[in-house]
C-alpha cells in the first residue's frame, strides 16, 4: 500500500474509490458507542502480489468489485495503472477475479464509484490521463436485457474540474447523494471531502466543502455513506489515530452538509499501525475494507459487525462540541455594601435556569459555563429581588478585585456583557477657578467606587459620556488632583438634553477614592497623525475626510493637499481612530486607499478597511482575501526565496518566503483589492523568466501583473536597504520551567500574531525548545497544548542567549499562555523609595524580580530616591531589591513600596536588604539544591522521590536524571527539607545514598539517612556507630597523622587525627556502613611497613582488609585509589542493543554486579582492582538469541576504544593471555617486496581496530586471535598514499607457503574523534531521533511519512555544521532513507526529500552547497527489520557522513 504525500506524488494520478450499500438501522443520542467487530480476514481468492483496493459489495453481497492496481510487474501491468475486476461469491467462497469491462479499462486509472440497488448500473470514473479518452471523468453505464453494457453516459457536475492531484467518488445505492475527495485548490495535493447532491431535475447540485470538523490540514479519503445518509464513514491521516491512515465515523446533526459529530476512530481490529481505508458495509452487515497489515500492497478484509453503532438518547448535536468550562467568579452589591446570603438564578443564552447560587459572607458567588462564548444572566431570585432589586454584580479575579460589571438588562436581570437598558446621557464642563480645563482625564466611578471609565475633556473643557444606567448613581473625579485647591474645582453635570445643570461636588473622600483605583497615571500627550489618501495608485487632492474618536464622536474634518497630505491630532494615543469619506464623495472614493506617512512623506503603514469602507487605525480585515501560489523561474520552483506584495499604490503590504517547492499563500489583503508580487532577488535575474501563478480559494487563477523593469525601479527599496526590508527568518531558543526547574516532555504550540498554528515543539531534558520566526518584527505566542495544560499550569518560559542562558522572559496573558511581548495597556507600574541612614540614595540599582526571583530588569533611583519599573504584568507577584546591599545596615534601611497616590504600601518594608510586593518573596531567601543519590556506589537514575518541608508539608516531586541528579527549590534556607524516596521505589532503593552537589557536579555534603527511605538535611540526634582504630608505621605510633574517612562512594566524610598511641576514632556512620579510612599523605611512605587496622568496643583488633596504596577498607571491600569505571558497548549484527541484561564477574568467577544497556547498546560497571581482568557475560536465557554479538571498550564520549574478548559463547573477557589464543603468521609484501618494520593494524567486522603489531626484516608478521574463523582484515598503518592493488597481505603455514590471502580494509574513519566537534557528547545528550552507528555515522530519524526536522534533529546538525566549520576543506554527504511502506519511486523521492530537508538546513547556516552531497537510497537500504514498527522507525532516516 503506498504511503501517500502530497510532495511526493504532486505529477502521479490515483482514483479512490468508494460506494455504500445498506447499513443497520440504530438509535440517536448524545454519546457515540462504536460498534465491535469480529476479527478480520483476508479474501485470500481476490488478493495477489498487486495492489487490491475499493471494495463494492451488490446483490446481497454475492458479488463484487473491486480495484486491482500493480505498483510492481511487467512494464504492460504497470502501465495498465488500476483496472476494474469482480468476482461472485458461490456456495459460501469467492470465485478468483476476473476482469471487466474491456471498453472501460483503458491504460489508466479507472473505477467503479457507485452501483444501483440491482447492480445493473455502475458508475464508473475513467482516468483523465487516459489516451483513449473513454469519459474524461464521471459516467455510468447500464445492463440492457440481453446483459450488455451500454456505452458510458457522462455525468456533468458544478464546480468540478479534474486536474492534478488525487480524486475519488462514491455515489450511494439510491443514487441521490455523491461523495467526492479531491483536493480543496491547486495549492495542495492533501484531499478534503465534497458532497453534490441530485437535483428534482435529475442534475447534480453545486459541489458543498464537508466543513472543518470533518476536513483536516491532512487528507481524507474513501468516504462511505450508510444507508440513512448521516452516518459518514472515512479515511484520514490528519485526525489522531493508530496507524498511516485510519477509518474513522461520524453523524451528520442536519441539513447542512457541514455540522458533524466529532469523527471517532473504529480502533481495532479494523485500523492497524498501517494504512487502513476503503470501508463499507453490505447490506448482509458484512464489512469490506483494505489495508497493507500483512503485506507490502493493500488487501482486501472482510469481517461483521457484532454490535452496531449506536447513539443514546436524542441530545446528538451535544457531540458535535466538547464542553469547556470555564469559571466565573462575581459579586453582589446593594447600597454600596457587599450582601450575603441572596440567591441567584443563572440563566443561559435560552434564558433556561443552569445553576442557582447563593453570595457568601462577602457577596461573593461562582458558576460554571459549558460554553464561554455564550452570555449568561444572573437573576435575583424571586423571593429577595423587592429587597435587592437595585443591586449590583461586579466580576471579580482571584484575589477579590473587581475586574467588570454585570450590564442591567430591561428585564432588571443582569447580563455579562451588552449595552446598558435606558442609558443615561450626561454632559458636562469642567473648570478650575473658573476657567475650562482643556484636556484633562476624569474617571467615572459607580456608587460602589468602580472605575466604569475614563473620558477626556475638550479644549473647552466639555465632556459627555452614556455608559451608566438611567437612574444610576455616580460620581466624576479629576486624575489630576494633586496641587490643587478642592474648592476651586468646578463640576458641573447635565442630562443628556442639557436641562438639568448640576453641581457636581468634588471632596476629599472623594480623592481618597481615586488613590485606590488603578487609571495608568496621567493624561497622555496628543500627537498627530500624518496620513496620505490615495485613488488608483496616485495621491488625490481636495478630498474632505472626516476624523471620529474611538467612541464614534466626530473631532474633525480634514482636506487633502496636492499630495494626497493631511493630518490630525489624537488627544489619546491609545484609543483607535477611524477616517471617513463624506458622504457626498463615497461612491466616487470608495476604493481610495489610506497610508500612514512620516515626516518625509514616506508610507509606513496602511489603514484597515472596514465592511462599510471606512478606514481604521488597526483592526481586523472583515473579509480576507486567501490566495495560493507559485515562484518558479525558467520553469523551476524558487525555494526559500522572500517575495514583497505591493498594494495598487505600490507600497510593501507583506513579505512572504516560498518553501522548498516555491510555493506560498497570504491571508491579509481585503477582498477585490489589487496586489503584485515581487522577488526581493532580481539583480541576477532575467525578469521575463520570473512567473508567479496565483489562485483564489476557489482555484480560480488570478490576474497577477509580470515583474517589470519598471516596478523594479520603483520598489520602495534602495540597493544598500535591501537586505535590511528581507526579513531573514530567526530562529527563537527558549526554556520552559515549573517551580524554577526546567521540564522536559512538555508539548506546546506556537501561534503567530495573527493566531495561526506555525509550529508544535516538544522540550528537551533541559526545558528548551526552539522555533523559527518568519517575521522577527512580530510577537508570536506559547502555548501549553490541550494535552498537557492541567499538569503544567503556573509554568514560566524564557528566552535564552545562544550560550542558553535566560535573556528575559515571556509575559503571561492567561493560565498557559505566553506572549512574547504585551502591549502597554496591560502592563502596570511598581515604584518605591530607597532612602538609607534618612537621606534619599541616589542612582543605586535596584533589581525587579517575579516570583520566580528571575530579575526583570535594573532601574536606578533618582535624587530623592525614587524608582519606577513600568513592565510589570496585573495582578502578579514581584520584588525589588538592592543589588549592592552587602555594607547596609538594616536598622538604617528605609526601603518600600508606594501605590499609585505616591502612598507607602503597607507591609512592603525591607528585609535583609530587599522589598517585596504580594507575597513577600526574597532573593536571598530562596536557594536551588542540588543533589545527587548513589546506590552501591554508583548513580541512581530514574528514582523518584518526594521533598516535604519542615512541617512535613509535600512540596515537590523529582526523578534521579542518568547521573543520579535532581534538584529543588527552598522559599527560606534556613529551613531543613526532607527527601523521601517514592514508595514504589523503597524496596529497590532503600540503600541509597543521596548527597549534596555544587553545580559542577562534585559532592560536597551528605544527607543524614533517617529510616528505611528518609534522608535529611540536617544532624540527627540519633545514635551513631563509632569506629575505633590504630595506624601504625614500620610498627611505632605517631601522632597527628591525618586520616580520612570516605563512605562508599569515595566521598570524604571527615578528617580526624591520630594520637600519641596512634589510635583514632570517628562517630558519624550508619549501623553497617561501609566505609574506607586513608592515610591522607601517603606519597613517601613503603606499604608494607604500615598497618591501620580497627579495634571493636573491648579494643581487640578485628581483622583487617589488605592494605592498598594507604588504604584500610572495611565491609566491603572500596579502594578509593584503585577504583575504575569500565564503559562499554554491545552489539549485535554489527548494530547496538539496548535492554540487554549483562552480568559482571571478576578474575575469580565471583558475580559483582548486574547492569542493563542504554538506547545506544552502552553500559558501565565498576571495578574495585584495576589489576583484574572481569568477565561480561549474558544471561543463559538469552545465549541463544544474541549469538553472534560483540562487546566493545568505549571511552567517556562513546568512541570504541578496544573489544572485549569472546572465550566461549555469550562470554566476553577484558583480556585474554596470548597462550590461551590462536597463533597465526604472515607476510606482507608491496609491489612484490617484502615490508620491513611496518605497523599493521588488525581490524573485526563492523571496522573497530583490535590490535597492532609489526612486520620484521623480512616482512614476516604474527599475531594472536581468539577464533582464526571470525571475520576480520588488515590494514597498513601510514598507508595513506599506497595504492591497495599493490598490497598483498597473506598467512602462511609454518613452511611459509601461503594459505589464506587477507582482506585488505581501513578502519571505519572516526567522524568523531576531536573533542571540538562536540558530536559524539550528543549520544548522551539528544533524543531518540539520534543515534551514531558502528562506523560514528550520524543519523536523524524521522517519524512515519515525515521528512520535516524536528528541533532535536537541527541540534544534530548543528554539530554537524560545528565540524564543517572547524574543517573547512571537510565535506558532508547526506543519504535519505525509508522504510519500505510504499512503492519504490515513492520511497526513493520521499529519502529525497528527507536528505533535502538537512541540505537545507545546512545551507540556511552557512555551509556551501558545494560541500554537501544528497541521494537517497529509498527502501534498499534497511539496517534493520521492516517486519515491525522499531525496525522500520530505525530504516526511516538521513545518514550523515562528513568525509
Amino acid at each position: 500500500m503506498r504511503e501517500r504525500n502530497y510532495i511526493l506524488m504532486k505529477f502521479f494520478l490515483r482514483t479512490l474509490l468508494f460506494f455504500s450499500f445498506t447499513y443497520c438501522s440504530f438509535q440517536l443520542s448524545a454519546q457515540l458507542v462504536l460498534p465491535t467487530f469480529e476479527a478480520p480476514v483476508p479474501l485470500e481468492a481476490l488478493n495477489s502480489e498487486a495492489e487490491e483496493s475499493a471494495p463494492i459489495p451488490f446483490m446481497d453481497g454475492n458479488k463484487i468489485y473491486f480495484v486491482r492496481t500493480y505498483v510492481d510487474g511487467t512494464a504492460k501491468q504497470i502501465r495498465q495503472g488500476q483496472d476494474i475486476w469482480s468476482s461472485e461469491r458461490i456456495d459460501g467462497n469467492w470465485n478468483f477475479a476476473e476482469s471487466l469491462f474491456d471498453e472501460v479499462n483503458d491504460i489508466g486509472n479507472n473505477a467503479v464509484i457507485g452501483t444501483s440497488l440491482d447492480g445493473n448500473k455502475v458508475y464508473i470514473f475513467n482516468s483523465v490521463q487516459s489516451r483513449r479518452k473513454k469519459a474524461r471523468g464521471i459516467a455510468f453505464t447500464e445492463k440492457n436485457v440481453d446483459g450488455e453494457w451500454s456505452k458510458l453516459k457522462k455525468i456533468e457536475l458544478k464546480g468540478l474540474e479534474i486536474g492534478e492531484g488525487y480524486y475519488s467518488f462514491f455515489i450511494n445505492p439510491t443514487e441521490n447523494i455523491l461523495l467526492i475527495s479531491m483536493p480543496p485548490n491547486p495549492s495542495t495535493l492533501d484531499e478534503d471531502l465534497f458532497v453534490s447532491l441530485k437535483q428534482a431535475d435529475g442534475t447534480w447540485g453545486e459541489v458543498i466543502n464537508l466543513g472543518t470538523t470533518i476536513n483536516t490540514s491532512n487528507y481524507e479519503i474513501s468516504p462511505y455513506i450508510a444507508e440513512d445518509g448521516k452516518t459518514l464513514f472515512f479515511s484520514s491521516n490528519g485526525h489522531v489515530g493508530m496507524g498511516s491512515a485510519d477509518i474513522f465515523v461520524a453523524y451528520r446533526l442536519d441539513d447542512s452538509w457541514t455540522n458533524w459529530t466529532k469523527p471517532e476512530n473504529l480502533g481495532e481490529p479494523i485500523n492497524s499501525v498501517g494504512f487502513d481505508a476503503y470501508f463499507i458495509i453490505s447490506n448482509t452487515n458484512e464489512v469490506y475494507f483494505s489495508s497493507n497489515r500483512e503485506s507490502t500492497y493493500g488487501d482486501l478484509y472482510s469481517t461483521k459487525i457484532i454490535k452496531p453503532l449506536q447513539f443514546i438518547d436524542d441530545t446528538v448535536k451535544e457531540l458535535a462540541k466538547e464542553p469547556v468550562l470555564k469559571k466565573i467568579t462575581g459579586q453582589f452589591y446593594n447600597e454600596g455594601l457587599p450582601v450575603e446570603n441572596v440567591t441567584l438564578e443563572i440563566l443561559d443564552e435560552v434564558g433556561e435556569i443552569v445553576d442557582v447560587v447563593v453570595t457568601d459572607e462577602d457577596g461573593g458567588f461562582n458558576y460554571s459555563k459549558l460554553d464561554p462564548d455564550k452570555t449568561y444572566v444572573i437573576r435575583i431570585a424571586e423571593e429577595d429581588k423587592s429587597e435587592f432589586g437595585e443591586g449590583k454584580i461586579y466580576f471579580v479575579d482571584d484575589e477579590g478585585q473587581k475586574t467588570g460589571r454585570f450590564v442591567s438588562n430591561k428585564d432588571g436581570n443582569f447580563a455579562e456583557k451588552g449595552q446598558p437598558f435606558n442609558k443615561q446621557v450626561f454632559q458636562g464642563v469642567y473648570k478650575y477657578e473658573a476657567l475650562p480645563v482643556a484636556k484633562a482625564q476624569l474617571i467615572v466611578v459607580d456608587e460602589n467606587g468602580f472605575a466604569m471609565d475614563t473620558i477626556f475633556t475638550d479644549d473647552e473643557g466639555k465632556f459627555n459620556y452614556d455608559g451608566l444606567a438611567d437612574g444610576e448613581e455616580f460620581n466624576i473625579i479629576p486624575l489630576e488632583t494633586q496641587g490643587k485647591d478642592i474648592e476651586e474645582m468646578d463640576l458641573m453635570v447635565s442630562d443628556g438634553k442639557g436641562e438639568k445643570l448640576i453641581s457636581m461636588p468634588i471632596t476629599p473622600e472623594l480623592i481618597a477614592m481615586k488613590s485606590m483605583i488603578d487609571v495608568g497615571g496621567g493624561a497622555p500627550e496628543p500627537i498627530m497623525i500624518k496620513s496620505q489618501f490615495t485613488l488608483q495608485g496616485l495621491p488625490a487632492e481636495n478630498i474632505t475626510l472626516e476624523v471620529y474618536d474611538a467612541r464614534g464622536m466626530l473631532v474633525d474634518e480634514v482636506v487633502t493637499d496636492e499630495y494626497g497630505m493631511f493630518s490630525y491630532k489624537k488627544l489619546n494615543p491609545q484609543e483607535i481612530y477611524m477616517i471617513k469619506v463624506v458622504a457626498e464623495d463615497f461612491a466616487e472614493l470608495s476604493e481610495g486607499s489610506l497610508y500612514f506617512v512620516d515626516d518625509e512623506g514616506n508610507k509606513k503603514g496602511k489603514f484597515f478597511k472596514d465592511q462599510e469602507g471606512n478606514f481604521k487605525e488597526e483592526g481586523e480585515i472583515q473579509v480576507k482575501e486567501v490566495f495560493k501560489g507559485v515562484y518558479t523561474y525558467k520553469k523551476l520552483p524558487v525555494a526559500q526565496a522572500t517575495l514583497i506584495v505591493l498594494d495598487e499604490s505600490g507600497f510593501p503590504m507583506d513579505t512572504i518566503v516560498t518553501d522548498e517547492f516555491g510555493n506560498f499563500n497570504y491571508e491579509a489583503l481585503s477582498k477585490d483589492e489589487t496586489f503584485s508580487i515581487i522577488p526581493v532577488e532580481t539583480e541576477s535575474k532575467d525578469l521575463e523568466d520570473i512567473e508567479m501563478a496565483v489562485a483564489d480559494e476557489s482555484g480560480q487563477v488570478m490576474n497577477i501583473p509580470p515583474v517589470t523593469q519598471e516596478m523594479v525601479a520603483k520598489m520602495p527599496l534602495k540597493p544598500l536597504e535591501k537586505e535590511a526590508f528581507k526579513l531573514e527568518p530567526i530562529t527563537v531558543h527558549s526554556q520552559f520551567t515549573m517551580k524554577g526547574l526546567p521540564v522536559e516532555n512538555v508539548k506546546l504550540e506556537i501561534y503567530d500574531e495573527e493566531g495561526v498554528l506555525v509550529d508544535e515543539v516538544v522540550t528537551d531534558a533541559y526545558g528548551n525548545f526552539s522555533y523559527t520566526k518568519l517575521n522577527p518584527d512580530k510577537n508570536y505566542v506559547i502555548k501549553i497544548s490541550e494535552d498537557d495544560i492541567a499538569d503544567f499550569i503556573g509554568g514560566t518560559v524564557f528566552f535564552l542567549d545562544k550560550d542558553g542562558n535566560k535573556e528575559f522572559k515571556y509575559q503571561e496573558e492567561e493560565e498557559g499562555t505566553y506572549k512574547e511581548k504585551l502591549t502597554a495597556e496591560r502592563l502596570e507600574t511598581i515604584q518605591g523609595v530607597f532612602n538609607y541612614e534618612a537621606k534619599p540614595v541616589n542612582n543605586a540599582a535596584i533589581g525587579i524580580m517575579d516570583a520566580s526571583g528571575f530579575i526583570l530588569d535594573t532601574v536606578y533611583t533618582d535624587e530623592n530616591g525614587n524608582f519606577k519599573y513600568e513592565g510589570a504584568i496585573n495582578s502578579k507577584d514581584y520584588s525589588a531589591v538592592v543589588m549592592e546591599a552587602e555594607n547596609i545596615d538594616q536598622e538604617n534601611l528605609d526601603f518600600y513600596l508606594k501605590d499609585q497616590t505616591g502612598k507607602k504600601i503597607e507591609g512592603s518594608e525591607a528585609k535583609q536588604g530587599l522589598m517585596a510586593k504580594k507575597p513577600m518573596v526574597s532573593l536571598l531567601d530562596k536557594s536551588v539544591v542540588f543533589s545527587q543519590m548513589t546506590l552501591k556506589g554508583l548513580p541512581a537514575d530514574n528514582v523518584k522521590l518526594e521533598i516535604y518541608d519542615e512541617e512535613g508539608v509535600l512540596v515537590d516531586e523529582v526523578v534521579t536524571d542518568a547521573y543520579g541528579m535532581f534538584s529543588y527549590i527552598k522559599l527560606d534556607p534556613e529551613k531543613n527539607y526532607v527527601v523521601k524516596i517514592a514508595e514504589e521505589d523503597v524496596e529497590d532503593f532503600s540503600s541509597g545514598k543521596v548527597y549534596f552537589v555544587d553545580q559542577e557536579g562534585n559532592k560536597v555534603k551528605r544527607y543524614e539517612k533517617d529510616g528505611q527511605a528518609k534522608f535529611v538535611e540536617f544532624a540527627l540526634e540519633k545514635p551513631k556507630e563509632k569506629v575505633r582504630g590504630y595506624y601504625t608505621y614500620q610498627n611505632k605510633s605517631e601522632e597527628k597523622i591525618a586520616l580520612g574517612v570516605f563512605d562508599e562512594n569515595g566521598f570524604l566524610l571527615d578528617t580526624v587525627y591520630t594520637a600519641a598511641d596512634g589510635s583514632f576514632e570517628f562517630e558519624g556512620l550508619d549501623s553497617n556502613e561501609a566505609f574506607s579510612v586513608v592515610v591522607m599523605e601517603s606519597e613517601k611512605l613503603n606499604r608494607k611497613d604500615l598497618e591501620i587496622f580497627i579495634t571493636d568496643e573491648t579494643g581487640k583488633k578485628i581483622k583487617s582488609e589488605p592494605i592498598l596504596e594507604g588504604l584500610m577498607v572495611r565491609k566491603p571491600f572500596v579502594n578509593i585509589v584503585d577504583k575504575t569505571v569500565v564503559r562499554g558497548q554491545f552489539l549485535y549484527e554489527g548494530l547496538p542493543v539496548e535492554n540487554v541484561v549483562l552480568e559482571i564477574y571478576d578474575e575469580d568467577g565471583t558475580f559483582i554486579d548486574e547492569v542493563v544497556t542504554d538506547s545506544y547498546g552502552s553500559f558501565v560497571y565498576k571495578k574495585l582492582d584495576l589489576d583484574k581482568h572481569y568477565v561480561v557475560k549474558i544471561p543463559m536465557r538469552d545465549v541463544e538469541t544474541l549469538e553472534k554479538s560483540q562487546v566493545y571498550f568505549t571511552d567517556e564520549l562513546g568512541n570504541k576504544t578496544g573489544r572485549f574478548t569472546e572465550i566461549k559463547e555469550g562470554e566476553f573477557a577484558e583480556r585474554v593471555d596470548d597462550s590461551n589464543k590462536e597463533r597465526l603468521q604472515g607476510i606482507y609484501k608491496y609491489d612484490d617486496k617484502p615490508v620491513k618494520n611496518s605497523g599493521l593494524i588488525i581490524i573485526d567486522e563492523n571496522g573497530v581496530p583490535l590490535d597492532t603489531f609489526f612486520t620484521d626484516d623480512g616482512g614476516k608478521f604474527e599475531f594472536f586471535v581468539i577464533d582464526s574463523e571470525e571475520e576480520f582484515s588488515i590494514f597498513p598503518m601510514h598507508a595513506e598514499n599506497v595504492h591497495l592493488d599493490k598490497i598483498d597481505l597473506y598467512l602462511t603455514d609454518n613452511a611459509g607457503d601461503r594459505i589464506k590471502t587477507l582482506i585488505v580494509q581501513k578502519p571505519k574513519k572516526e567522524m568523531l574523534q576531536t573533542k571540538d566537534s562536540g558530536l559524539a557528547k550528543r549520544k548522551s545528550e539528544s533524543s531518540a531521533s539520534y543515534e551514531s552507528s558502528q562506523d560514528n555515522n550520524v543519523y536523524i530519524y524521522f517519524k512515519f511519512n515525515q521528512y520535516i526536522l524536528s528541533t532535536n534533529d537541527k541540534r544534530i546538525l548543528d554539530l554537524v555544521i560545528d565540524v564543517l566549520v572547524s574543517y573547512e576543506d571537510a565535506t558532508v554527504n547526506l543519504i535519505g532513507h525509508t522504510d519500505d511502506i510504499g512503492s519504490l519511486e515513492i520511497n526513493y523521492r520521499f529519502g529525497e526529500s528527507r536528505a533535502r530537508s538537512a541540505r537545507r538546513y545546512l545551507t540556511q547556516n552557512g555551509i556551501d552547497n558545494h560541500r554537501i552531497t544528497i541521494k537517497s537510497m529509498g527502501e534498499t537500504k534497511p539496517i534493520a527489520s521492516n517486519e515491525t514498527e522499531e525496525g522500520r522507525a530505525k530504516n526511516r532516516r538521513v545518514e550523515v557522513v562528513v568525509n
